[in-house]
């Protein structure tokens, strides 16, 4: 019996990022005259924070306030709501399972290096801690577990304002490493479960807007779907059939001082996951998706 997936909030992301991202690249186009100008502050003067792009005689040309390359830094508090929907199959029998939680301990740290105007890459770390409660479900039990969250992931991108508008897009590839959720047999017994988490390499596209709302407030929307590649996790006889994770996040940055802006956002996950477990009991087939609701607030500061 297969799983009857309860949350698919964002699985048309992955569709509609590639589409998004075959429109992009097709209207990126070079001008004669360097398509791209740089332009120094003068001894004294403060830089702007974002691109400006000027209707001159070529409209695509854009002036920066920055020389390159350049970093800057996030530092957020990422509290989360956490929701599981699991099911078994061994043999005939077929519990589902399921827990929830709020998980007050999340955070969220990233570099960033803009190497041009155009392109750049980012380091995200994040990690967070999910609890369930103890609870019963037919022959088995669920203990009063613990389980960590960790996400590592590297983003090289690629930005450009589309008809030298104000809105900047940027686009690229995310590789990196991921946990998943899941309710687990505890060591030794065939009857009694866990919430645990394993690991896997993902990778997948992204895609993020950024647009001036007003003159001190910077809007965002960003989305992405990632893929397990190496169909294999981190604990002990688990062998991934295949998992995957759609995203998105909304938000805004505002200054505070000369060269930090506070963030406020707010992100969506949905990961599925289909895997095995090899056991002296036998194999037991997992198929799992999570839902995570997550506020990130937070600094963001240029060096």
């Amino acid at each position: 019996m297969k799983m009857s997936v309860r949350f698919r909030q964002f699985s048309s992301c992955c569709a509609l990022t590639l589409l998004v991202l075959g429109v992009a690249a097709s209207s990126v186009r070079a001008d004669d005259d360097n398509s791209y100008k740089f332009k120094t502050p003068s001894p004294g003067e403060e830089p702007d924070y974002e691109f400006h792009p000027v209707k001159a005689a070529n409209p695509h040309n854009v002036f920066l306030d920055y020389d390159f390359p350049r970093f800057s830094g996030y530092l957020m508090y990422s509290p989360s709501y956490f929701n599981l929907s699991q099911t078994l199959q061994f043999g005939s029998t077929l519990p589902q399972f399921s827990t929830s939680s709020f998980a007050p301990v999340g955070f969220t740290g990233k570099g960033d290096m803009e190497f041009s105007a155009l392109w750049g890459m980012s380091l995200t770390l994040g990690y967070s801690s999910y609890s369930a409660s103890a609870a019963s479900f037919g022959l088995f039990s669920l203990s009063s577990s613990t389980a960590s969250i960790f996400t590592a992931m590297v983003e090289p991108y690629y930005c450009f304002h589309p008809g030298a508008s104000l809105l900047k897009m940027c686009f690229g590839p995310d590789i990196g490493l991921d946990s998943f959720p899941v309710v687990n047999f505890a060591q030794g017994s065939a009857s009694s479960l866990v919430l645990t988490s394993y690991s896997d390499m993902v990778v997948g596209p992204h895609l993020k807007f950024t647009y001036p709302l007003a003159t001190s407030v910077t809007g965002y929307l960003e989305g992405g779907a990632d893929f397990g590649i190496l169909k294999s996790g981190t604990s002990t006889g688990i062998h991934t059939n295949s998992h995957n994770i759609y995203w998105g996040e909304v938000g805004f940055e505002t200054p505070i001082s000369a060269k930090s802006q506070l963030i406020l956002g707010f992100r969506a996950e949905d990961k599925s996951s289909n895997f095995q477990q090899v056991s002296t009991s036998g194999t037991f087939t997992w198929s799992a998706t999570s839902t995570l609701y997550v506020l990130n607030v937070g600094i963001h500061t240029a060096f």
